[in-house]
């Protein structure tokens, strides 16, 4: 199992940079399914860029829109590099 994207006590006090809502920390179930929907449409960033592989942690905004992946328990929440979650992934159980 991953460890958390970041401290627990830390997601209390960010916030979504694009949305302004606070974050969630989506189950490992939740990323094997996103992981599923993006062998079969592939990911992109704010900017349009295509994602190689699905990410296995991160924070998600609580609107359910942006998704930021993390490295050593450092989110990144660099605007630009925010995964669009589809719209079909929106209402899957966290």
């Amino acid at each position: 199992m991953e460890s958390s994207p970041c401290p627990a006590w830390l997601v209390d006090y960010l916030r979504c940079p694009i949305s302004h809502t606070a974050f969630v920390i989506p189950s490992p179930g939740w990323f094997a399914k996103l992981a599923q929907f993006h062998e079969k449409t592939p990911l992109s960033t704010r900017l349009g860029r295509s994602i190689s592989e699905a990410p296995l942690q991160g924070l998600l905004s609580v609107d359910r829109q942006w998704l930021y992946t993390a490295e050593n328990q450092i989110p990144t929440l660099i605007p630009d590099e925010a995964i669009a979650v589809p719209e079909a992934m929106r209402d899957e159980n966290l």
